[in-house]
């Protein structure tokens, strides 16, 4: 249905990139642009179809209205496409190959070797597989034309082996980097894996991906990707750091790519940062955090820079117990967590926000930053932070003793947890310490449940949300440890 995918388009675009677009639509007619932009509006407007086609029919007449869903459709497609070209030297490859398809239809040979010839030189130096396969095939074409212009040489046995092996390499990067994108597409939406199937299924998946120096840098750094993403599903902390050290590694190791490709390069360090941080390795973590103030100040597509850095700094001041400093941290995110349009790092940052005004005696600012999010009723918010938000919600009740709330809403978080998991260790953890407050002294059941933290680091799932949560820094400071 046009109207969803049309949605879908507006909604992953940032304020600007929307703006931008607006600008875009000025090449219709003067009330073609009128119509163009109200659809637009209305789809910025709201996130359901239905009310979307009840508010276009009431300004665009029926007889218009699929016609201008069309042409919104066929623009935002092109609007997105410009913006990837800008930004991506890749695509820039590609308009030369479509230049020497152009020059070769003029029997231009020459010229159409020449543009090939640089085409080649730059995506073998940046590993740009899938220009190279067309490049090369092009290639192959003008060795034989121009070879027999020439001196009638023939194409040569070792650029036919060249071919092969760009071919194979072509492959292995996309099938990998779907492994990727299909890992990538679980975590966002449920986080941690809880069904022993899903994790031999993955496992199976990844079986075959190594690591292997040889492969160059963009086959090393997708395969990395996929392994660090296994990791993250299985809650293999140990996997994660590894993996994210070892991106960062490739990437000092092939300097001209951090060139290449800036903002790729950002994403890795913050990605490392943030996991010596969950790691407790802060020793580095200052360094790092410097040469990300540095990157930041580079132009690029990247948005959020500045709040990735502040979000890394409130979690390192978090367990660096400097609970006033996170709070300075969190008190930045107030405007971010009502309107941010990026949902992957909201699930990241909402858990860490709570915490530091949890911490520093903050319960209703806490609560309302609860309530901002869950109110946003994001369907991509991750079923793991949900719950979470969910647990300190419950928690800020109690400390503000606004007991008449606090089993009915243990009760909903239960109900939760049984229709979207199997309870895992740490789940059934919380439900007992949640529980158990309803019976006996907050302060005692605080106790009881830090006591019993450890056990739980046992098992690899329980640990990693353990991490993501961040109770026993909340536990530590609740109990003055």
């Amino acid at each position: 249905m046009i109207q969803t995918d049309i949605l879908e388009l507006v909604m992953s675009m940032s304020k600007s990139e929307r703006r931008l677009f607006k600008i875009a639509t000025k090449t219709y007619s003067h009330k073609e642009i009128n119509l163009i932009e109200s659809l637009f509006d209305i789809y910025c407007k709201n996130d359901d179809v239905k009310k979307i086609n009840q508010k276009a029919r009431s300004k665009i007449s029926s007889s218009r209205l699929n016609r201008m869903h069309s042409e919104l459709y066929k623009k935002l497609q092109s609007f997105i496409g410009d913006e990837e070209i800008k930004n991506e030297q890749k695509y820039r490859l590609y308009k030369n190959i479509f230049i020497a398809r152009a020059l070769l239809k003029r029997k231009l040979y020459k010229q159409a070797n020449n543009i090939i010839e640089k085409t080649i030189t730059e995506a073998i130096e940046f590993e740009i597989y899938p220009v190279l396969v067309e490049a090369f095939s092009i290639k192959q074409f003008l060795q034989k034309y121009i070879g027999s212009l020439k001196d009638g040489l023939s194409i040569e046995k070792s650029f036919l082996l060249d071919f092969s092996e760009v071919i194979q390499k072509n492959y292995t990067y996309y099938k990998n980097f779907n492994i990727y994108t299909q890992l990538q597409s679980e975590f966002a939406k449920n986080g941690p894996i809880r069904n022993e199937d899903k994790i031999s299924e993955f496992n199976k998946l990844t079986e075959n991906i190594k690591i292997d120096l040889q492969q160059g840098f963009n086959i090393n750094k997708v395969n990395l990707l996929c392994l660090s993403m296994l990791g993250k599903l299985k809650q293999d902390s140990e996997i994660v750091l590894e993996t994210k050290q070892n991106l960062y590694q490739n990437y000092l190791d092939h300097p001209k790519f951090i060139e290449y490709n800036p903002s790729e390069f950002f994403l890795t360090c913050y990605n490392y940062a943030g996991n010596l941080i969950a790691a407790n390795q802060l020793e580095n973590v200052g360094e790092m955090l410097e040469k990300l103030e540095k990157l930041a100040k580079n132009k690029d597509s990247l948005r959020n820079k500045e709040f990735f850095i502040k979000g890394l700094q409130l979690s390192y001041y978090l367990k660096n117990t400097n609970y006033l400093k996170s709070l300075k941290y969190a008190q930045d995110f107030q405007l971010f967590l009502q309107t941010t349009d990026d949902y992957i790092y909201l699930n990241f940052i909402a858990v860490n926000i709570v915490i530091a005004y949890l911490i520093n005696e903050q319960y209703e600012t806490a609560l309302e930053s609860i309530n901002t999010v869950l109110n946003r009723n994001i369907k991509t918010l991750r079923k793991d932070c949900y719950s979470l938000l969910l647990t300190y919600e419950i928690i800020i009740y109690i400390k503000l003793e606004w007991l008449d709330l606090v089993d009915s809403k243990i009760k909903s978080l239960n109900r939760y947890l049984k229709l979207h998991y199997n309870k895992t260790a740490f789940e059934k953890w919380l439900l007992k310490f949640l529980n158990r407050t309803q019976k006996t002294n907050f302060n005692e059941a605080c106790i009881d449940a830090y006591n019993s933290l450890d056990a739980l680091n046992s098992d690899l799932l329980s640990k990693g949300i353990l991490n993501l949560s961040e109770f026993k820094i909340w536990f530590e400071s609740e109990l003055k440890l």
